[in-house]
């Protein structure tokens, strides 16, 4: 398998990192005011090694960092961060995966290079963990998918090489649990990558709401909900997260956290999008 390479920048002090992304200010500007008007860009996809066309649409919101989709693969700014984080972290394609998504573009991209990929979902806390479900919704009639619970993961502890989930900690209220158990199932030396919308500019994270006893919601600041590719309702975001982040995450039990920091717009990376790789 051809070895793939992006420039990935690590910062293990976030200083440094909110430092590099104040510093792309104006070169962000200046591009995104370039583009303003366009519905695509020309460019050069690295991860399936061809000239593209980006769209900068989703097809449902414009956003460089949900859009940016290669014409061919279909990954967009953010799958492609994640692709190339797990490419340049495992050490070959026997490499034990799970990925807490099973019905996307990145996990059939990913599961194609690593075979050993397990997807999942979190389809309900009435499911049981580590099993496969039959759901539908109104895109998909009918599909069987393996259900897990970030906060009580199925697999046996000391058994994966890497975990990986996208925008996930932000919907989960007890996010600390959820750091735990991914490091409970990682062997020592393995890797938790993840992606949050990450705020570098607040040195706390802010709790906006909680659930309560009776199911409802107490909210400490404006709802917000985002795209939920199960039911398509909406996910209600708990936390809004900041700088504290990499304390959280070392108090979960990781012995090293780096953010990555990729700003490529000609290969599609268009957006100060961080992507979080902690190590056992």
């Amino acid at each position: 398998m051809r070895k793939l390479s992006v420039m990935l920048n690590w910062f293990a002090d976030p200083r440094q990192y909110v430092d590099a992304v104040n510093s792309l200010g104006s070169t962000v500007g200046a591009y995104e005011a370039s583009i303003a008007q366009c519905e695509e860009a020309q460019g050069w996809c690295a991860w399936c090694n061809r000239a593209t066309v980006f769209y900068l649409s989703n097809g449902s919101v414009r956003s460089l960092r949900e859009g940016m989709q290669c014409a061919h693969c279909k990954l967009t700014n953010r799958q492609r961060l994640m692709g190339f984080t797990i490419a340049d972290t495992v050490g070959g394609v026997e490499a034990r995966i799970a990925l807490l998504e099973q019905t996307t573009r990145l996990y059939r991209s990913i599961k194609r290079r690593y075979p050993n990929t397990i997807g999942s979902e979190f389809l309900g806390r009435d499911k049981r963990r580590g099993r496969g479900h039959v759901w539908r919704s109104s895109t998909f009639r009918f599909r069987y998918t393996r259900h897990e619970d970030i906060t009580q993961l199925s697999y046996a502890s000391n058994s994966l090489d890497v975990i990986a989930h996208s925008d996930v900690l932000e919907h989960v209220y007890d996010y600390r649990a959820a750091l735990r158990e991914c490091c409970r199932v990682l062997i020592p030396g393995g890797a938790l990558i993840f992606t949050v919308p990450f705020f570098h500019e607040n040195a706390s994270s802010l709790l906006r709401g909680k659930p309560n006893p009776d199911g409802s919601l107490a909210h400490f600041a404006p709802p917000e909900y985002h795209g939920d590719g199960i039911g398509g309702a909406g996910i209600y975001t708990f936390h809004s997260f900041g700088l504290d982040l990499f304390d959280e995450i070392r108090a979960a039990g990781f012995s090293e956290v780096v953010i990555g920091l990729c700003y490529v717009p000609t290969q599609g990376f268009a957006s100060t999008c961080g992507v979080f790789r902690a190590i056992k």
